[in-house]
C-alpha cells in the first residue's frame, strides 16, 4: 500500500497510520504525519523516504528515482 496516493479522506486516513507505522521519527504524531504527507503531495512512499532519510521532498524524489521507485532499495545503506 505504499504506492497509494491519499486522495480523499479514507486515503489519507490509511497513509496517516502505514507512516505512523513504518517511521518511528514521528513518535505517533498523527499531526506530524499528516504534515510529512502534505508535504510529499499525498504520496506515502515519498514521505516515507522523507522522514527515513531526512530528506526534503525533491531530494527524496531524486533519492527514490535512483532507487528504481523501490522503497527497499531505497531504505538501505547509504552506500548502496
Amino acid at each position: 500500500m505504499v504506492d497509494v496516493r491519499a486522495t480523499n479522506q479514507k486515503l489519507r486516513d490509511r497513509a496517516v497510520r502505514i507512516l505512523l507505522e513504518t517511521c518511528p521519527t514521528l513518535a505517533g504524531s498523527r499531526g506530524a504525519a499528516g504534515h510529512l504527507l502534505d508535504r510529499a503531495d499525498g504520496r506515502v512512499k515519498l514521505a516515507i523516504v522523507m522522514a527515513r532519510r531526512d530528506l526534503d521532498p525533491a531530494a527524496a524524489a531524486a533519492w527514490l528515482d535512483q532507487h528504481g521507485g523501490r522503497l527497499r532499495s531505497a531504505l538501505g545503506p547509504p552506500d548502496r
